[in-house]
């Protein structure tokens, strides 16, 4: 993935990612269908309420939770 000009590069990009085996109290899904770019050398805060998903959109871009397969990327840069 390539970034557009004049834009930082992604260090991390997320499609589509759904939890489907990490349901919340309710059944639902504690992630459905997140999408977005983190660029390298940025700090990004992730704020919300608890039981909102922070933790589990932390432990997929780790991967101390294993997303499905193509939806989260690492891109390592030198």
């Amino acid at each position: 993935m390539e970034a557009r000009e004049g834009e930082p590069e992604p260090k991390f990009s997320i499609h589509d990612l759904t939890t489907e085996k990490v349901i919340s109290e309710s059944g639902r899904p504690i992630l459905k269908g997140i999408n977005g770019e983190i660029p390298k050398l940025i700090v990004v805060g992730i704020i919300g309420p608890s039981g909102s998903g922070k933790s589990t959109l932390l432990r997929a871009l780790n991967r101390h939770w294993e997303p499905p397969p193509h939806t989260v990327f690492f891109f390592f840069f030198w």
